[in-house]
């Protein structure tokens, strides 16, 4: 995409929350040996929250099975019983669709996951000489600034790239509302949100009780969570090998969400 390095770039942080099945450990009587089925949408934060996750019902001695799944079209899995839990509902682009799946009676919701909200529009630091009110969003509205914001496509209009489509969102309203001239394109995928709300299917707690109740207990801390993606995007190390290192770290923390 042409004048890539002037975009203004939606970066978001949300609340987390996780809707999932009750579950006990596997070794307890009763319990399901079928494997408990997360979800993996599209971005590492939630990546590394549903492998902390699984990681620690694995060691709790359950099975467990990673489903890639699109982050609104797994409302409709999750009320099939297709995926079991996704770990990561961003109060900010799914509250509706969160709604309206547990209204179906067929999906709950497990409560926040710990890290707080926060939506933010990002631009290159060099952009403030160009557009000299910045970092306050009413400079946006002023057509030099737009422009020093535009690409080929969207001059003299200025571009707004924003979230992966499948969030939901709206990023359309808000310029509208604000009166900014600016066209705006949904990334195909970003590499630095996180967010999240858990959520589950309604058979977790049944066949999983003490699952249920282990995912209940998940929290994560907005520092915790940025430490992680930081040694991900910026060190290069891969998801599995840093929730690995977390695990280790935390014993004592874990099991408390699982004794």
């Amino acid at each position: 995409m042409s004048g890539g390095s002037k975009v203004l770039l939606a970066v978001s942080m949300a609340i987390a929350l996780a809707a999932v099945p009750m579950t006990t450990p596997a070794a307890e009587s009763g319990e399901s040996s079928d494997p408990i089925r997360i979800s993996l949408n599209d971005w590492t934060g939630q990546f590394v929250s549903s492998r902390i996750m699984g990681g620690v019902l694995e060691k709790a001695g359950y099975d467990v099975a990673y489903v890639q799944a699109d982050y609104l079209g797994q409302f409709k899995e999750l009320e099939a019983g297709t995926i079991d839990l996704a770990m990561e509902i961003w109060a900010t682009t799914a509250t509706e669709a969160m709604a309206a799946a547990e209204a179906t009676g067929k999906v709950e919701n497990l409560g926040p996951t710990g890290m707080t909200a926060k939506e933010d529009w990002w631009f290159p630091a060099y952009m403030v000489e160009a557009c000299p009110g910045l970092p306050d969003w009413r400079a946006l509205q002023e057509p030099a600034c737009a422009e020093a914001f535009a690409t080929a496509e969207s001059a003299p209009k200025g571009f707004y790239l924003g979230g992966p489509a499948d969030w939901g969102g709206f990023d359309p309203e808000r310029i509208e509302a604000l009166d900014l001239p600016f066209e705006m394109a949904h990334a195909a995928s970003t590499p630095a949100l996180i967010a999240a709300l858990k959520a589950a299917s309604t058979e977790l707690k049944t066949k999983w009780p003490g699952a249920h109740k282990a995912i209940q207990a998940y929290t994560m801390s907005n520092a915790a969570m940025e430490a992680m993606l930081a040694e991900i995007h910026g060190e290069g190390r891969t998801v599995e090998a840093v929730v690995a290192d977390w695990l280790a770290a935390n014993e004592a923390t874990w099991r408390a969400w699982i004794d």
